[in-house]
């Protein structure tokens, strides 16, 4: 039963929170990009007053229940096991949601220091968000390998 739940509520917020990152990452950032300084922080604030509690809970129950449901499906027992294949995909799996993470952290923090010079956040947001991009979607994509091979036993 313990296990359900941790499989449930892990992919419940996994869903949630890539989601989430592939549509600001692929979609709205590029968006926010190409409109004027002010639109887009108005645009920005709106967003995050909207979406930073379930995005946050979502980030913080994946690196929770991800962990949580490696040992209680006993893949990982001990420290040891963090050594098997197992165990280091869902290290790699780990490390690659906090990359992800404080990339999109790092890139808003610019995106909003740049929304102070209209004339620079013109010519150098477009770039900054394709890059932004480009980090969140080879990283779920690389995440959603992961996954893949943990759930078919291909490791």
């Amino acid at each position: 039963m313990a296990y359900a739940l941790g499989y449930v509520l892990h992919l419940c917020a996994g869903v949630i929170w890539a989601g989430g990152v592939a549509y600001t990452a692929l979609v709205l950032y590029p968006a926010l990009a190409r409109a004027p300084a002010g639109q887009a922080a108005a645009m920005l604030a709106g967003m995050a007053r909207r979406s930073a509690a379930l995005m946050g809970a979502a980030g913080v129950l994946v690196l929770l229940s991800g962990p949580w449901r490696a040992w209680l499906g006993g893949g990982v027992q001990g420290w040891g096991d963090l050594t098997t294949p197992y165990g280091l995909i869902v290290i790699a799996a780990f490390v690659l949601v906090f990359v992800i993470q404080g990339a999109d952290g790092s890139f808003r923090s610019r995106l909003r220091r740049l929304m102070a010079d209209p004339a620079a956040y013109a010519q150098r947001a477009p770039a900054l968000a394709r890059t932004n991009a480009w980090i969140a979607g080879s990283g779920l994509a690389a995440v959603l390998i992961l996954m893949a091979l943990l759930g078919t036993g291909t490791y």
